[in-house]
């Protein structure tokens, strides 16, 4: 199942969507593709893999509209052994006023936690950005331990995010949040 979206506490996270698609990519070659993003008994021959998933819910919702995230990983393609798919995921733990918001002119401080689903290893986030344009440009952020440093203009009305992990396996991931909080 793939872990697009998560709740306050860093659970998994449902929601009402306007689309979803989940595609798996074997070599570079598309071999599954989907509205559900569960992938269940798909072979997993040695090879190379890359899940992509997009989730937009822009008509229903300001907050995260549009959530995307990329995943590569090799299979052994162990025969006989059910594998499961190493997905890590980062998440953004920024403080937030009761609006969802961060002053604007403000450097502020954006958590960053990362999750794994099956045996990854430690998870090392690789580069974090910030975007206040909604995706059209984006600007790398400083990383101090496990937060990202993210200067809010004057002017500027959300933040999206967009973050980059690899694990001790070398598996990889990309997170991108459009709108991922409010700037007052």
């Amino acid at each position: 199942s793939v872990p697009m979206l998560s709740d306050a506490n860093n659970g998994q996270g449902g929601s009402t969507v306007d689309s979803f698609r989940a595609a798996l990519y074997r070599n570079g070659v598309l071999i599954g593709e989907g509205t559900s993003g569960n992938f269940q008994n798909v072979p997993l021959p040695e090879a190379d893999f890359r899940l992509e998933a997009d989730l937009d819910r822009s008509s229903r919702f300001d907050f995260s509209s549009k959530v995307s995230a990329a995943w590569t990983f090799k299979s052994k393609g162990t025969p006989g052994v059910v594998d499961t798919i190493p997905l890590n995921v980062v998440r953004f733990t920024p403080k937030l006023d009761d609006n969802g918001a961060v002053p604007a002119g403000t450097l502020q401080r954006v958590g960053l936690l990362t999750q794994s689903h099956g045996d990854t290893g430690k998870v090392r986030i690789t580069g974090v950005q910030y975007s206040h344009d909604d995706g059209k440009s984006w600007r790398n952020a400083g990383v101090v331990g496990n937060s990202a440093l993210i200067y809010h203009p004057a002017g500027s009305k959300w933040t999206s995010l967009k973050a980059t992990a690899k694990d001790a396996k070398g598996n990889t991931v990309e997170i991108t949040v459009i709108h991922a909080y409010k700037v007052s």
